[in-house]
């Protein structure tokens, strides 16, 4: 397999490709609405996990997109309704423990972002966000205000919607490159095969021909016996 991998990583082209793969999935696949999201046709419809994402991740992740729902976009929770006014600005209208209360609820929502075993680096983020959510609400009446505008918990959905479809994507390249190494296989399989019955039938063509000789210098023959050897299939080698 290291052989066939290496193969692989040889085909001419190959850096170029993965380095572009690699670039396109470091700036482009960033979800900025974990909300929705816009189909071909122009029509908008929920955000869902992508595509590959297993049953266990796709409802975890659905939990956390209502929960950041309920924090910045709509206090009751009805994901059909968009008051464009979450619970995180009203709770942080109280001094000091409206935003204790909305700190201890992101780190909730951290929480159950670890469920999906994310990175050390995306977790880091994650707390940072919320580190910083919670420094800018301490300000009376304003931080209402900066809770508002910085919509933590959508900042945090986004950004695990990002991973999702990140190790979506590699999880499809890593089936694309095993089906690879698969047939690679079966080719180099097959070509051994072939050799091998290549040498069979050479083994088999020698014995017929010493046992047709050792026949006729008993019989006191001395033609070749090229009517048992013929009667062997013909094989190309």
């Amino acid at each position: 397999m290291a052989g066939i991998s290496e193969t692989i990583e040889n085909i001419p082209g190959y850096d170029i490709v993965m380095d572009a793969w690699n670039e396109f999935a470091g700036e482009k696949l960033q979800t900025k609405d974990p909300y929705f999201e816009e189909l071909p046709d122009g029509t908008t419809r929920r955000r869902k996990a992508p595509e590959g994402t297993s049953p266990t991740d796709a409802i975890v992740f659905k939990k956390i997109v209502n929960s950041a729902w309920k924090h910045d976009r709509c206090m009751c929770g009805c994901f059909w309704a968009d008051w464009g006014l979450g619970q995180a600005p009203l709770i942080c209208l109280i001094p000091v423990f409206g935003p204790l209360i909305m700190y201890s609820l992101h780190l909730r929502l951290n929480s159950m972002a670890e469920e999906l075993h994310i990175p050390t680096k995306l977790h880091a983020k994650m707390t940072a966000n919320v580190t910083f959510d919670f420094l800018i609400t301490l300000v009376p009446i304003l931080g209402a205000v900066f809770s508002y505008i910085n919509a933590c918990s959508t900042r945090n959905a986004g950004l695990v919607h990002t991973f999702l479809l990140k190790r979506a994507l590699d999880n499809q390249k890593v089936r694309a490159r095993s089906i690879i190494f698969h047939f690679l296989t079966l080719l180099t399989s097959g070509i051994e095969i072939r050799r091998q019955q290549a040498l069979v039938y050479r083994v088999l063509s020698k014995c017929a021909q010493l046992r047709a000789i050792s026949s006729s210098v008993d019989s006191g023959s001395t033609t070749p016996t090229e009517s048992v050897s013929a009667r062997l299939p013909a094989y190309d080698t």
